[in-house]
């Protein structure tokens, strides 16, 4: 009896595993789009804007017919650069290379659409120098800011394999230290990107 429950668990995990399976959608692909970094001192704010460029891969489980959830990775780069002048100081920001890691949750809204929430952390590398006025060397600094991350997009189906993606998101890094020591600076970010995925 026992050898006889034993196959009979066997089986049914074998027949379980090829449906979670089907459930599971893993995809990948590139993103690009519009990148505003927002710096804020004391409530007066500066921003810079320029492309940003990536790619992004994940899986979604599916729930039930219309709802899912997903883990998601991404890893991006941004041309976005701040020059400024003060106190006779010429100062320099780049945004380098920026990580993600979170969650989503989504439906289907019709036949091939999709709309979903996200959230998750952000690891965001900022490299600068200040040159000042009275010496001929420039000092050179980076700093990775974390963050947390919401956004919303929705996804349309193009043939089985392949979709599109438009998104949009906000970030928090909040206080950024640079040069070793704090800035006092809070440092934000908006982004609307768009991107072609394809599931395995």
């Amino acid at each position: 009896m026992k050898k006889l429950s034993f196959v009979a668990a066997i089986a049914a995990a074998t027949v379980a595993t090829p449906a979670m399976a089907q459930d599971l959608d893993i995809y990948a692909g590139g993103i690009v789009g519009y990148d505003s970094v927002e710096v804020d001192a004391g409530g007066v704010s500066e921003s810079s804007d320029d492309v940003m460029y990536g790619i992004v891969a994940g899986a979604d489980y599916q729930i039930n017919n219309t709802f899912f959830i997903g883990l998601e990775g991404e890893y991006s780069d941004s041309s976005v650069s701040e020059d400024a002048v003060i106190l006779g100081d010429d100062y320099s920001l780049k945004a380098d290379r920026n990580l993600y890691v979170g969650a989503r949750f989504g439906g289907a809204l019709a036949a091939g659409t999709k709309v979903y929430v996200k959230g998750g952390y952000s690891n965001f590398k900022v490299s600068g120098y200040v040159s000042p006025e009275d010496l001929d060397t420039d000092f050179k600094a980076s700093d990775d800011l974390d963050g947390w991350v919401i956004g919303a997009g929705v996804e349309q189906s193009i043939t089985d394999k392949f979709r599109v993606r438009a998104e949009y998101r906000y970030t928090d890094y909040g206080d950024t230290e640079l040069f070793g020591f704090d800035t006092g600076l809070e440092t934000s970010r908006h982004q609307g990107v768009v991107g072609v995925l394809y599931s395995f």
